[in-house]
């Protein structure tokens, strides 16, 4: 009774130790495992699968337990409400269509849609099209709106030159209240907005991909990847993402999603067509009235 408060780690099976702490003696293996089952059948255990992820998962944790220090470390910041708009005082046009224009948006249901359900079954999806399609309106006026209905908390980023810098300073400042700790890099950033959120589902969209196409900085791009690689395989069941890029780079992107996924198939995506011709004559006459 006196451990049932009791917070217990374990690796997963097969974990990726150096063979210098792999213990190969049968005796000490079989205990070893009795006693993982035992805790297992006794007591609420989180498994991990690298040093690296373990303490975000101990400092989740604690916080959930005792609410130690949450109030100082880790505040949510509230989600704003678009205040939607029923009609438009000048067309669109070339421009992108913002939350606050969602009544507005027509002829992308279906799309939304099959984003939605993608977002639910994976951890990190692709949303990819031709310059100009309409990947940043369905965004804002289609899937966001969608999404705060549902109680999803969002942030929307961009690279831009110092990508691992700008995300990680843009996701705070959407997703947490208080200074950001120094100590946070990119990867502590999106799991103490996960954490904080939760249990909310936690959306971070990174549009505009292609930004990194640019960069000039030695290993800047090595370590975006390193960062996305770790928060793919975080423990945060809540955490999703969703990365919009143009279709034309597709070639130049490929690899790093394939490193990311571990997989010559790269990470699930949603293709972005032109507006068939009902859900073009939809748009229109919505906007015309």
């Amino acid at each position: 009774n006196r451990l049932k408060g009791l917070l217990l780690y374990l690796t997963l099976p097969h974990p990726s130790w150096h063979i210098k702490l792999v213990d190969r003696e049968p005796v000490r293996t079989q205990k070893l495992e009795a006693l993982k089952e035992e805790l297992c059948r006794h007591h609420t255990v989180t498994f991990f699968k690298s040093i690296e992820e373990l303490p975000f998962l101990i400092l989740r944790d604690v916080i959930r337990k005792i609410g130690l220090g949450s109030d100082r470390v880790l505040r949510p910041k509230e989600q704003p409400r678009a205040r939607t708009k029923e009609t438009l005082s000048r067309p669109v046009g070339m421009e992108f269509y913002t939350e606050e224009f969602a009544p507005l948006f027509r002829g992308r249901e279906e799309q939304t849609q099959r984003l939605i359900g993608q977002l639910a079954d994976q951890k990190m999806n692709l949303l990819i099209g031709a310059s100009g399609i309409g990947k940043t309106s369905l965004l804002n006026a289609g899937l966001l709106p969608r999404l705060h209905e549902l109680g999803w908390r969002t942030a929307v980023v961009r690279p831009l030159t110092q990508p691992v810098e700008n995300l990680r300073r843009s996701i705070w400042g959407q997703m947490m209240e208080g200074p950001l700790p120094a100590e946070f890099d990119l990867p502590a950033v999106v799991r103490a907005a996960a954490t904080a959120h939760d249990p909310a589902q936690t959306l971070i969209i990174i549009d505009q991909f292609e930004d990194i196409l640019g960069l000039k900085a030695a290993g800047e791009l090595e370590q975006l990847t390193r960062s996305l690689i770790d928060l793919k395989t975080s423990g945060e069941s809540n955490l999703k993402f969703l990365i919009c890029y143009r279709g034309d780079v597709e070639s130049l992107l490929g690899p790093v999603w394939q490193q990311i996924s571990g997989s010559a198939d790269g990470l699930p995506r949603l293709y972005l067509g032109p507006l068939d011709k009902a859900g073009g004559e939809e748009a229109l006459l919505r906007n015309l009235e």
